[in-house]
């Protein structure tokens, strides 16, 4: 007991795996990624922060979960009635998106940031997902002109 001091600041010892130290992305960031490239984007960012927190290992789970995401929109977007706004859609999955960065690596991700580790730039979101609806705009297009009849009125 006599190494206890009530008026030293309180130290911060953690048991966090320092992973490599590169920026890691917050869950607004994957959203903002998922705004402008779809799923797929959201879910490069979370694969991101897995490869630098030290979870190799979980990549092809994030990219394979990101294209099932992607597949789901784009059908869920040929469906749907044209007189439904599709803005709709797209904050659904923005904000799913979001919600599922938080669950899956909010914590860690805040615990890293505040043991020191630097935040990913947010212009680096928005080239990931500018990136990632050049793809899908080939889709999109490959989609219409194999049946002209899909494209929206």
């Amino acid at each position: 007991m006599a190494d206890f001091n009530p008026y030293a600041p309180p130290s911060a010892t953690t048991d966090i795996d320092p992973g490599t130290g590169d920026p890691l992305f917050t869950d607004s960031q994957v959203a903002l990624a998922t705004f402008f490239g779809s799923p797929i984007a959201g879910f490069i960012v979370l694969a991101i922060n897995e490869r630098r927190m030290g979870r190799g290992d979980q990549i092809a789970k994030m990219i394979g979960l990101g294209v099932v995401a992607s597949a789901f929109v784009i059908g869920l977007a040929l469906v749907l009635p044209s007189e439904m706004p599709g803005f709709i859609v797209t904050l659904g999955y923005v904000f799913g998106m979001r919600e599922g960065a938080r669950r899956w690596q909010g914590e860690e991700i805040m615990a890293r940031l505040s043991n020191g580790t630097p935040k990913g730039s947010y212009w680096a979101m928005v080239g990931i997902g500018l990136a990632c609806v050049i793809p899908l705009a080939l889709v999109f297009a490959a989609i219409f002109f194999v049946d002209p009849s899909l494209m929206p009125k």
